[in-house]
């Protein structure tokens, strides 16, 4: 597999090289003080083709490293086959389709044209929240309860990025109790460059099932799991690094996937508190539902532990390679 991993590399070393489109001559409208772009101006100056999918409905936009498709009146897109949630729905105004400027600043712009670190800032120190602890079990399937499997997971992934020369700071390494605030400020004490929260998931249903991984949301719209729409919250410390979240958020989620073989669920927006207070690009890992019968006995074999771990590495590995800008690692 590592030739798909320096492929998806190349892609983004190559699309780092062009500049991000300008919107000087890119229509613009603004709807409730919000502002959108019309795609069919912005997706040339950004290098992609525009076609539909289905006429009026569903949009697809391609170059040659990439395929993104939209679809109007929705926040559902997919970018080179991951669902990656918008803010706000694509909109269809005066035979136009448009997007939003916090979508495009804050979710596609990330992807084709990822950020860069400055040479003295290469990513040395990770920092690894397992969820929960101590008093706080998180999630409970009879004798198996989250927080075992989040430190297991943890140790696992650290032995991993230690032997990729990476310096590795917990959050927690013992079964105690530890608040929210305390989490991201041990992180921000030491100086991380990443901070990954490790969780597990559990729903009403035990038929739902599969990843997902959170990042920040933007200031002034809601999260994910609240609907699409405007917010009147402003921004947080999280948010200076809005871009590399997402781009963080999309190389751990697609290494994830095709590592494990879980169901995507998306990369989505929370303003959960090791989001909102960490210094450094942060992610939110659920690594597949313990209410699931079929997940939950992966999530406790230890066989499928050392998958999960690898392939969240595999993401780290391919993000600090675009953002450090080197390809050769």
């Amino acid at each position: 597999m590592r030739w798909i991993s320096a492929l998806i590399v190349f892609f983004f070393v190559l699309t780092t090289a062009l500049a991000q489109p300008s919107l000087k001559n890119v229509e613009r409208i603004t709807i409730s003080g919000t502002e959108y772009v019309r795609i069919k101006d912005w997706a040339p100056a950004a290098g992609l083709t525009v076609s539909w999918i289905k006429r009026d409905e569903q949009l697809l936009m391609t170059n040659r490293w990439c395929k993104i498709e939209l679809k109007v009146k929705s926040i559902m897109s997919r970018f080179n086959g991951l669902d990656v949630r918008l803010s706000l729905p694509v909109i269809s105004r005066g035979g136009g389709i448009y997007i939003s400027r916090i979508d495009l600043d804050n979710t596609l712009h990330p992807l084709l044209f990822p950020p860069k670190n400055a040479a003295n800032k290469k990513i040395n120190v990770i920092c690894i929240d397992p969820g929960h602890g101590g008093k706080d079990t998180g999630k409970i399937d009879k004798l198996h309860h989250e927080k075992r499997y989040t430190l297991l997971l943890a140790e696992e992934i650290a032995q991993l990025l230690k032997q990729h020369g990476l310096k590795v700071i917990f959050t927690r390494s013992r079964d105690e109790t530890l608040g929210l605030p305390e989490r991201t400020a041990i992180a921000n004490r030491h100086g991380a460059d990443l901070f990954l929260s490790l969780h597990f998931n559990a729903a009403s249903s035990r038929s739902v099932r599969g990843a997902e991984i959170y990042a920040m949301t933007p200031a002034g719209v809601e999260s994910s799991n609240s609907g699409p729409g405007k917010s009147g919250t402003g921004n947080y410390t999280g948010n200076q690094n809005n871009e590399k979240n997402m781009l963080l958020a999309y190389n751990v989620q697609r290494a994830m996937l095709r590592g494990t073989g879980l169901e995507d669920r998306g990369i989505k927006r929370a303003r959960f508190e090791v989001l909102r207070s960490a210094k450094m690009p942060a992610v939110l890992i659920e690594g597949g539902f313990m209410s699931n019968p079929d997940e939950a006995r992966k999530i406790y074999d230890p066989a499928f532990h050392k998958k999960l771990a690898k392939s969240i590495v595999d993401g780290v590995l391919a993000y600090r390679n675009i953002v450090d800008g080197n390809a050769a690692r």
